[in-house]
């Protein structure tokens, strides 16, 4: 008798931890979101000066910039990534605009994706621009980021963009304030329209993939493993990635460091971490494992026993999907032109 209510206690009391437990992970979480809200609303708690708002200075387009791998999800989604950087270890996602409609590369990517991610394209943007939606981007910087940005594109400003041009919109840009849409002619030094075929092409193309990349084998997206990206302006970027992430080659991943950020455990010191992995601005498989690790590690210290994940499991899933996508992007690209576009036409 005495065995069973010594066994009965020990239950009531790991029960009570379990509960102790998912209380505390609770209280994290919504202090987690407050906090979150606290931060955004402390960003714009100066009203944006007439002398920057789109309208008074006189501008007549906004554009956005991206690359042609990016044309499919944006027809049907919108714009709605876009980095904003306003501390060491602090931003939020919302679309960056511009004013100026020459060459260059407000995206800040590697000019060498230009070709390798079908081309630089410009959309002529038409949306809202009231000064509480559109920010500029030059103001925001020197107003809230201490001019982080503006250090940032300084260095080659004719290519980078003038901040200053620039806008922030809080939103979401629908396609349908997309209004126009031309690619770079690197031979003619023209933009050109983006034919109905053309666009009609590429996203058939993109439907048909099996995975999201074709061009470049992606780095983890360390933004949304931070949680930059879930402090979301656009209201979208959750049902992208729900409705897209299984073609995704991270896919196994971001299942752990999304849950992370859901449990509020994406701590100053795990960001730092991951940020560390990617301040060098190399992207090599060093500093790719370093970062599923850190995410693998931090995911199992902070759920329970039982919802642990076995490393040898986890690494060879991700290991046979990282094989996987391998071998399917020499295929790809190997395939002749020709070839892959009749099958695209069979497909569609």
């Amino acid at each position: 008798m005495k065995n069973k209510e010594k066994r009965m206690g020990l239950k009531k009391e790991k029960r009570n931890l379990k509960n102790k437990k998912r209380e505390l992970r609770r209280k994290k979480e919504v202090q987690n979101k407050q906090e979150k809200r606290m931060v955004l609303k402390k960003l714009f708690s100066i009203p944006q000066p007439e002398e920057y708002s789109y309208e008074s200075r006189g501008y007549q387009n906004l554009y956005h910039y991206t690359f042609g791998d990016r044309i499919p999800s944006i027809l049907k989604y919108g714009v709605i990534i876009g980095d904003v950087v306003t501390g060491v270890l602090s931003g939020f996602n919302s679309p960056n605009l511009t004013t100026e409609s020459h060459f260059h590369n407000p995206t800040q990517k590697p000019v060498s994706h230009f070709e390798k991610r079908d081309k630089l394209y410009r959309l002529t943007i038409n949306c809202p621009t009231n000064s509480k939606k559109l920010i500029n981007y030059g103001w925001f910087d020197r107003t809230y980021c201490g001019g982080l940005n503006l250090k940032t594109v300084s260095d080659n400003q004719s290519l980078n963009g003038d901040l200053d041009k620039q806008y922030i919109y809080l939103g979401q840009i629908d396609p349908s304030m997309i209004t126009g849409i031309k690619g770079w002619n690197k031979q003619t030094k023209c933009w050109e329209r983006f034919r109905r075929q053309e666009k009609k092409d590429l996203c058939q193309e993109y439907e048909s993939l099996k995975f999201k990349h074709k061009s470049i084998f992606p780095f983890p997206d360390f933004v949304r493993i931070c949680g930059y990206r879930s402090n979301d302006y656009t209201g979208m970027v959750k049902k992208y990635y729900e409705e897209t992430d299984h073609k995704d080659v991270w896919k196994d991943l971001y299942v752990l460091s999304d849950y992370i950020l859901d449990q509020g455990f994406n701590d100053t010191s795990y960001k730092i971490r991951i940020l560390q992995q990617v301040g060098t601005g190399v992207r090599s498989d060093s500093e790719t494992r370093n970062i599923v690790n850190i995410v693998f590690e931090t995911y199992n210290r902070n759920v329970s026993f039982s919802k642990r994940i076995d490393p040898d499991k986890f690494t060879y899933r991700l290991n046979k999907t990282i094989n996987e996508y391998e071998t399917w992007l020499k295929e790809v690209n190997e395939k002749p032109t020709e070839e892959y576009e009749e099958n695209l036409r069979m497909v569609s």
